[in-house]
């Protein structure tokens, strides 16, 4: 579960602004979980961070490019938790399966990122995505040691769409291990 923002953030020019992107990607990441991802509008993600919607437009042009770059950031947290979990396992197609796994569960145990699955949003979540290539990056040198010929970039595009869809919606985590190792696995190699 995330920790609530702190006490009242300075918004000054002044600031760092790897930081301010930090904090304002922080609150807009509650106010998408409250407010719903789509709904949310850049007012409600500046009023929780008290700053104005000028200061959050320093940062972020639009509400897309705000829902855009928290992606991009927990799609990089996510991958790092994931090439340490993963990276001791000998197996190319077991390495995948268990990377795939990992990535469910970081994202199904965050109440802030689980609400960007819900069905009603997970369409336009799926769009943004597919747009993210963090995910892409990790996942092609995974898919490339068990896919191992060309087409390597088509196939991990699948692989991250089956992660989506499982996403989107869950089975019972052992009938989701048995279908990665089943049918993803048979299907890439």
């Amino acid at each position: 579960m995330r920790e609530a923002i702190g006490t009242e953030p300075r918004w000054g020019r002044e600031d760092d602004p790897g930081q301010a992107v930090e904090r304002l990607l922080d609150v807009a990441g509650m106010v998408f979980a409250r407010h719903g991802v789509f709904t949310a509008k850049v007012n409600d993600v500046a009023l929780e961070a008290g700053c104005s919607r000028g200061t959050l437009y320093r940062y972020f042009p639009d509400a897309d490019a705000l829902r855009f770059a928290f992606v991009e950031r927990e799609a990089r947290r996510i991958v790092a938790e994931v090439a340490g979990q993963v990276r001791s396992i000998v197996d190319p197609g077991q390495r995948l399966v268990a990377a795939i796994l990992v990535s469910l569960d970081a994202v199904r145990g965050d109440e802030v990122l689980r609400a960007w699955f819900d069905p009603t949003v997970a369409g336009r979540t799926k769009r943004l995505a597919m747009q993210v290539e963090v995910v892409s990056s990790m996942l092609e040198p995974l898919v490339r040691d068990v896919h191992g010929r060309a087409g390597t970039t088509l196939a991990t595009e699948w692989v991250v769409r089956v992660i989506l869809s499982l996403l989107a919606h869950p089975a019972d985590p052992a009938d989701e291990r048995r279908m990665l190792e089943r049918y993803l696995l048979r299907s890439l190699s």
